[in-house]
């Protein structure tokens, strides 16, 4: 039986998509590889909690670049519904038009009532806490990374400057970041042949 929230290799095909960047560095770092003049769509892994009541997230976000042609972007976002099946179950989805738009403040106000509904989470969570607990968790998982000196290619959290060069498939991306040990916190991914 697979763990929950980990994604099954054969849900994606490897033509439907191709991987435009994934790591292990959080939102910052999934924001480098976003562009304005893309339609594109990451699943992103959010840690909840703490100690053994960790629990992990799956959050896909569409991102819906502004200076992309009207008729490419409707064109684009004809395959979304199919694009979103592909990143499999999530707790929340969300759109973003401009990159400077995709902060770790805007995904937390974004999150917040998501997180919050979950019957496990206190009352007392707030879009701050939020914050801080992802920072903490993604400066951990770098600490982690840099400790182990892993060199196999999908062993231990790996930023996106760490793997360059390597070609990683949607398959083995959104496996890795469903999985809530998995060598990445996201992966972005652009649509292969769908105009």
């Amino acid at each position: 039986m697979a763990r929950p929230g980990f994604r099954r290799a054969n849900s994606l095909s490897s033509s439907a998509a191709s991987v435009l960047g994934t790591g292990a560095g959080g939102i910052e770092e999934l924001r480098e590889f976003l562009d304005d003049g893309a339609v594109s769509w990451a699943l992103l892994r959010w840690e909840v909690g703490s100690g053994t009541f960790v629990r992990s997230k799956l959050i896909a976000v569409h991102f819906n670049g502004d200076e992309v042609p009207t008729v490419r972007r409707g064109r684009l976002n004809a395959r979304s519904k199919e694009m979103l099946s592909k990143l499999g179950d999530v707790a929340a989805t969300i759109e973003v038009k401009r990159k400077e738009e995709f902060t770790l403040d805007f995904v937390c106000d974004r999150l917040l009532k998501v997180l919050t509904a979950d019957a496990g989470m206190l009352s007392a969570v707030s879009a701050e806490s939020l914050r801080k607990d992802y920072e903490e968790r993604v400066a951990e998982k770098k600490k982690t990374r840099k400790a182990s000196g892993g060199s196999s290619f999908l062993r231990g959290p790996r930023t996106a400057k760490e793997h360059r060069g390597r070609e990683v498939t949607a398959v083995q991306a959104l496996a890795a970041v469903g999985d809530p040990s998995g060598p990445y916190n996201w992966a972005l991914l652009e649509p292969t042949n769908l105009e």
